[in-house]
C-alpha cells in the first residue's frame, strides 16, 4: 500500500515536472524533454501494469486512430522522412497525454496541473523579460528561442486559470489577483494578438454562460462591449500600447483587405494561399504529416516560414479531409458534451475550459496547435472534466 502511495506521489510530481520542462524548454527535442518523457513513460508503465485502467473513451479512440492514420500515410507521403520523423514526435506527445489521462481518471490532480501551468508561464516570462528587457518583442518575435506567440499563449492561459482560482478561492484573492495581473502584463508585453483572444473569449463565454436571466445577460454584454471598446481605444491611441499591439492589429486588417501590410502578415497570407492550392491536388488523404514543410522546401526554398501557421490548412495539406475530420471529431465530442453539462450545471472550470476551446478554434486560423504539448494536454484535461469526472471520483 505504501509502495503504491509513494509511486503515485512520484508520478504526480513527474506530471508537474513534465509541464514545467515543456514550457521552459526551447523545443521538444531538448535533452531535458527527452529525459523526462522516458522517465515519465517508464514510471507510468510500472504503475499501471497491475492496475485496471479506463479504456472505453472517445479520447483514447480518436487519439489512437489519428496516430495510426498518420503512420499508415507515411507510406504514401510526399516526403516519407518528414512524415516518419514528425509522426514519431506526435507519438511521444500522445503517449504522455494518454498516461496522464489514465492518472487523471484515477486521481483528481487538475488543480495541481493548473498551478504548474501558472508557475511555468511566470518563470518563463521572468526569464525572458529580465534577460532581454520588457520591450524585447518590439524589435523581434523571438527571444531565448521562445516565440512571442507561444509566450503570449502561455500567459493568456495561465492568467485565465489564475482567474479561475481567484473565483474558486476568494479568501486567497490577494495572491490570485497579483498573479493574474502579472500574467496579463507579461501577455501584453508579448505583443501577441492571439493571446488577447485566448484570454478574452473564455472570459466573455464565462460571463454570458453565468448570466442568471436575460436582463443580466444584456448587462454583461454591454459591460463586455464597453471594456473591449476601452481596451481598443487604449491600444490604438497610447503610443507604447500601439507600438506593442495596435500596429499589428492595423497590419492584420490591412492584409485581410488586400492592402499593403507587414512582411509577417503577408507571409502568413501567402502560406494559406499556397496551402489551399496544394490541398486541392490531394484533398482526401493529403501529403503526410509535416509535409507542408517538405512542399515549402521543394517549391519555395529559402523561406523562413516552413509551416503554415494555420492549423486548418496544416491539417488539410498534411492529413487531407479524412485526417482533419478524425482530429476535429474530438473537439466536436467535447463541445457537445460541455454544452449539455453547462445547460444544467454552471460548472466553473468546465465553463473556462470550454471557453478556452472556443478560443482555440478561432485562433487556429493563425496558429498550429495539433502538435503543441500544452495545448493538447489542456484538450485532454477538458475531456476528462466533461466525460470521466465520475469514473473514480474525478471532479472539477
Amino acid at each position: 500500500m505504501e509502495r503504491n502511495a509513494n509511486l503515485k506521489q512520484i508520478m504526480e510530481w513527474l506530471i508537474y515536472g513534465y509541464i514545467m520542462v515543456i514550457m521552459l524548454s526551447e523545443n521538444t527535442g531538448t535533452t531535458s524533454v527527452k529525459f523526462i518523457r522516458i522517465a515519465f513513460i517508464a514510471f507510468f508503465t510500472l504503475y499501471f501494469i497491475t492496475k485496471h485502467v479506463h479504456w472505453k473513451s472517445w479520447y483514447l479512440l480518436l487519439s489512437v486512430i489519428f496516430l495510426l492514420y498518420n503512420y499508415i500515410m507515411c507510406n504514401f507521403a510526399f516526403s516519407a522522412n518528414f512524415a516518419k520523423t514528425f509522426t514519431s514526435t506526435l507519438l511521444y506527445v500522445t503517449a504522455v497525454d494518454v498516461c496522464i489521462y489514465f492518472f487523471l481518471c484515477e486521481y483528481d490532480i487538475t488543480e495541481g496541473i493548473i498551478k504548474a501551468i501558472i508557475a511555468g508561464a511566470i518563470i518563463l516570462s521572468l526569464r525572458i523579460y529580465l534577460t532581454n528587457g520588457p520591450t524585447v518583442f518590439l524589435a523581434a518575435r523571438k527571444a531565448d528561442n521562445t516565440s512571442a506567440n507561444l509566450l503570449g499563449y502561455y500567459c493568456a492561459v495561465a492568467a485565465l486559470l489564475s482567474f479561475y482560482l481567484l473565483r474558486k478561492y476568494p479568501q486567497k484573492r490577494k495572491i490570485y489577483i497579483t498573479l493574474t495581473g502579472m500574467l496579463i502584463v507579461f501577455m501584453f508585453l508579448s505583443a501577441s494578438r492571439k493571446s488577447f483572444l485566448f484570454l478574452g473569449i473564455p472570459l466573455v463565454f464565462y460571463y454570458v454562460v453565468n448570466a442568471k436571466d436575460s436582463a443580466v445577460l444584456i448587462r454583461n454584454i454591454i459591460i463586455i462591449a464597453f471594456v473591449f471598446l476601452c481596451a481598443y481605444l487604449l491600444v490604438m491611441n497610447v503610443p507604447l500600447f500601439y507600438r506593442l499591439v495596435g500596429r499589428r492589429i492595423d497590419t492584420m486588417i490591412a492584409g485581410f483587405n488586400g492592402e499593403t501590410t507587414d512582411a509577417s502578415t503577408q507571409t502568413r497570407l501567402n502560406l494559406i494561399e499556397w496551402g489551399i492550392d496544394w490541398f486541392k491536388k490531394r484533398p482526401i488523404f493529403g501529403y503526410g504529416l509535416s509535409n507542408f514543410r517538405a512542399l515549402m522546401k521543394r517549391y519555395h526554398p529559402g523561406m523562413t516560414a516552413f509551416y503554415s501557421h494555420n492549423n486548418y490548412v496544416e491539417l488539410l495539406v498534411n492529413c487531407g479531409i479524412v485526417g482533419t475530420v478524425i482530429y476535429y471529431l474530438l473537439y466536436a465530442v467535447i463541445l457537445v458534451k460541455s454544452f449539455i453539462i453547462l445547460r444544467r450545471n454552471k460548472d466553473l472550470l468546465i465553463t473556462f475550459m470550454t471557453g478556452l476551446m472556443i478560443a482555440g478554434i478561432v485562433c487556429e486560423y493563425g496558429l498550429v496547435t495539433y502538435n503543441m504539448p500544452i495545448y493538447q494536454l489542456l484538450l485532454m484535461v477538458t475531456y476528462v472534466l466533461v466525460f470521466d469526472r465520475n469514473v473514480k471520483g474525478v471532479s472539477a
